[in-house]
């Protein structure tokens, strides 16, 4: 393969550092064999195929965006392509992204303690304990502990369900942006 060529590989793979080995050599292969499918059949020259596939930072944030968009859950890797597709994705990625990837896990994670907080207060209150900083409280009125964990449990799936559409909302406009690559990959 050209020097031209396995520059650009390179640059691609040097972008790609967030993802584990196996998945970079394994999209590194994909890209050479896209390289030579050109310049074999479409009798392209190195220069018109890197023309073709555009910029290495925009193609590894392509790979990105559908690394973190098509693999279920959540993860520390997962996590970590994340950051490096926002470090990628421009000015709209520094505003969209941290608000709706960071206010996603906040309330993903706010929805799973508030039910936790309810039910230690009904506990503590079996065995004689008050923990008047945990409760629902609305002028005079202060609520039960039975009735704090039925608040909590409602609080705490509404917290959810947001948390989780700001997640959905997060990974579609990843999509989005990764979907001018595609094109420039010859995709769509």
């Amino acid at each position: 393969m050209d020097k031209i060529l396995n520059d650009y590989l390179e640059k691609v793979d040097k972008y790609l550092k967030p993802m584990k080995v196996t998945d970079r050599m394994d999209i590194i292969k994909e890209i050479e064999s896209d390289m030579a499918e050109l310049r074999e059949h479409g009798g392209l020259s190195a220069n018109e195929i890197i023309d073709r596939l555009g910029e290495p930072k925009k193609l590894a944030q392509a790979y990105l965006g559908e690394t973190i968009t098509e693999t279920k859950g959540m993860s520390f890797r997962k996590l970590g392509a994340m950051i490096a597709f926002y470090s990628m994705a421009g000015l709209g990625g520094i505003i969209i992204l941290p608000v709706t990837g960071i206010t996603s896990i906040a309330l993903i994670l706010s929805g799973i303690l508030c039910p936790l907080c309810g039910l230690v207060k009904l506990l503590a209150s079996f065995v004689g304990y008050d923990i008047p900083f945990i409760g629902f409280q609305l002028g005079s009125f202060s609520a039960s502990p039975a009735l704090t964990l039925i608040l909590s449990i409602i609080v705490g799936l509404v917290f959810a369900a947001i948390g989780w559409g700001l997640w959905l909302v997060t990974k579609a406009y990843i999509r989005a942006v990764s979907a001018g690559s595609e094109k420039i990959r010859g995709r769509k």
